[in-house]
This record gives C-alpha cells, structure tokens and sequence, in this order.
C-alpha cells in the first residue's frame, strides 16, 4: 500500500521544515555502567533548537508509536516542534548508541529505518528547509528527502549538514556523490572539518579544507558555507569572499552529544533575525560583511556551548542566552 504524501502548510506567515531522523540516543560514558537515554538525531536536534529559540518548526521524520516513540513525542511538544501523524508509522523507533571518551566526545552505532511518506510537498509559506546526516543517505527515505530538498529551492531558503556517520555511510563514492549533490542545492551549508576530512582525504589541513570548501561554491549556488573545528571555533565564508572565524566559548564541556546540531539551528535561527527569511532574501546570505558574519558565528557558538556544557543534546531555551 502506498504511504500517504505530506503537505505542510504551515500556521504562521514563516516557519521552518526540517527533513530527518527522530531516535534515542543511548548514551554510556566512559567507564560508567549506566547507560542514559536521550531523544536524539542530528536533524530533529535542529528543528528542537529553533523551536526553543522561539521559531515555529515542522519536523517530517520516522518512528513508532513504541516507549521510545513516546519520549521522542514528549520531548518535541515540550520545545514546542510541531510533526505529522504520518511521521510515527515505523515499525520501532530507531536507536544510536553513543559511546563516550573521557574528552566528552562521542562515537554512535545505528539501529536505524528512515522510510518517511513520500513525496514531501512543502508549502509556498515555508520559509526554511533544513536536511542533512541520516536522512540524506539512507535508503528508502533519501530519495524523497533529496526531491523535496530540491523543489525547495524554489521558494525557500535550503540549508544542508552533512554530519557524516562512518558507521552508516560506508559507500564513500556513493555519500559523497549524495553529498556534493545536496550541496549544489543548498543556500546555507554547515559541516565540521572531520566530515570535511572523511569525504576528501586529501583535506586534513587548513588549506586543503578551504581548497574543498572553494569547490563547493562552484558546485551550485550556495551562499554561506560553515566550517566547524571543536577547540579551535567556527570559520565561515560568503559567495563574494566574506570570511570570518570566531573562538568558541568557554565552558566546561559534559559531552558533545547534539553540539553541532544546536550550532546549524542558531544559525539559522541568526539568519532568520536578520530577516534573512525567503527566496528573495537569499542573496543577502553573500553579501554579510565580516562583521555580521562574526556575530552571527558567535550566536551560534553561544548556542552549541550550551548544548555540550550538560547531558545529552540539550540545546538552550532564548532566555538562557545572553543575547
């Protein structure tokens, strides 16, 4: 039986879509017996960051109706996320056990189904469609993430993280295929240097790292591409050249479950305060100054030093940021 598609038309005059992965992250830390659960996925940890910043967000994701399911419905109507009853049809909710090293830093193993109903229409009012990890590679959801990524375009403003999961993606040629693909119809891209370094081996330093990112402008149109680097903060560049770069804040780090997912959704969040908000606005995203560009880098690097400063990934409410 066919799956019924999904038409979001949203209740506000903006609203952002978020396209991916719902799960548990199951977190044991190192040398602890206690394993904790956390909801979790790279893109639903996006869409609960701009809702805690007070963004009206839909989430089209997969999982079951199952315990799990449960703690992930309560945990997205608390940030005030808003899903699809076609969402929860999985056969079981999906799970990522993350193994934490004593720096915090965590390594996942998968036990995950993407299969979301296809296709995903998105409304003319949507003003932000984000994607990115899972969601984007794996079989048989990628496909409709992909097409909808790309009719997006059309009217919103598209944003793209790539999050390589090595466990899960383990056809380099095929991911990077995928990945250079969403990149050529992204706006807004953001990626960390270690996906940086596992898609292209030959980027393991500074300037290979720019030299890739270069070649990602000439992919498609995309107008702000973000380079996250841990310890050393964020670097960031414009279509038109803009650079900037920003140490990132000081705080005692718990773990980094969710960090760079708090980080993608501040940023758009910094975007959408700007009023950097639809297609039309799209062209601004090149022409930020370096100025803009730092402060926008420094909301968001608020953002993820809150996240990793606690548990799991649990990113700040408005009021708890300084801004």
């Amino acid at each position: 039986m066919s799956q019924p598609s999904i038409n979001f038309e949203s209740r506000a005059a903006k609203t952002a879509l978020v396209i991916g992965e719902a799960l548990i992250d199951l977190v044991e830390e190192a040398g602890a017996e206690e394993v904790r659960a956390y909801p979790g996925g790279s893109p639903m940890n996006v869409a609960l960051t701009l809702g805690r910043l007070g963004r009206e967000v839909e989430l089209v994701t997969w999982y079951a109706r199952d315990n799990w399911g449960e703690m992930i419905d309560a945990h997205l109507d608390e940030s005030h996320v808003s899903i699809s009853d076609f969402s929860v049809n999985a056969k079981e909710t999906s799970t990522a056990a993350a193994r934490l090293d004593e720096s915090g830093a965590a390594t996942y193993t998968f036990n995950i189904e993407w299969n979301p109903p296809a296709p995903i229409k998105i409304a003319p009012s949507v003003a932000f469609v984000h994607t990115g990890s899972i969601a984007a590679v794996l079989e048989p959801g990628a496909e409709a993430t992909l097409t909808a990524f790309k009719e997006a375009r059309s009217h919103a403003i598209t944003s793209y993280d790539p999050n390589i999961r090595p466990n899960l993606m383990t056809d380099r040629e095929r991911t990077i295929r995928l990945v250079e693909e969403y990149v050529a119809n992204a706006d807004v891209i953001k990626a960390s240097d270690e996906d940086i370094a596992w898609l292209y081996p030959d980027a393991t330093d500074e300037a290979g790292m720019k030299r890739r990112v270069m070649q990602w402008f000439e992919l498609g149109q995309a107008s702000l591409i973000v380079i996250t680097r841990g310890a050393q903060g964020p670097i960031a560049w414009t279509r038109q050249g803009t650079c900037a770069a920003c140490p990132p804040p000081i705080v005692s780090v718990v773990d980094t479950v969710g960090a760079g997912d708090s980080f993608m959704g501040a940023l758009l969040d910094s975007l959408w305060a700007r009023r950097i908000d639809s297609r039309e606005q799209a062209q601004r995203l090149a022409a930020l100054t370096d100025a803009e560009l730092h402060r926008i880098l420094e909301e968001a690097s608020e953002v993820a030093g809150v996240t990793v400063s606690r548990a799991g990934a649990n990113p700040p409410w408005k009021h708890e940021l300084s801004r």
